[in-house]
């Protein structure tokens, strides 16, 4: 039983980052189905996947609906508390609907992340968000 959930948690881990280069790519059919069986394969457990998955879900979905798909951001958003989680929301929610008050909190909430555990990647994303309010 645990040989199979260790492989059901890897193949889902790898079909939601794959959903995600598709996204990225436009290729939003293609992603919204890899991400949907992610999804199914995760099942109910509240993991970093699993969450960084449902965000995906609704990037998508607010490609076609633009005002659902940020509704469900802003959702989670506000049940998300302080931390990596607020951090991907306030940045998606930002690259989705532009505003300083996302660009603001995503920037903080990085620049935190990064003096709370030293990871480069958090102090590159705070940095990215700095520059966005450089170039307006």
């Amino acid at each position: 039983m645990q040989v199979y959930m260790s492989r059901r948690r890897y193949l889902s881990g790898y079909l939601y980052s794959f959903a995600d280069v598709l996204f990225t790519l436009g290729r939003h059919h293609e992603a919204r189905a890899c991400d949907s069986e992610a999804l199914s394969l995760m099942g109910e457990e509240d993991s970093d996947d699993r969450f960084l998955s449902i965000v995906l879900k609704h990037k998508l979905e607010a490609q076609e609906d633009r005002a659902a798909g940020l509704a469900a951001l802003r959702q989670i958003l506000a049940e998300a508390r302080q931390g990596e989680r607020s951090a991907v929301l306030h940045y998606e929610l930002y690259k989705l609907d532009p505003n300083e008050e996302h660009q603001a909190k995503a920037e903080s909430a990085y620049l935190a992340l990064y003096h709370e555990t030293g990871n480069p990647r958090y102090l590159k994303r705070a940095e990215e968000m700095k520059s966005l309010t450089a170039q307006e």
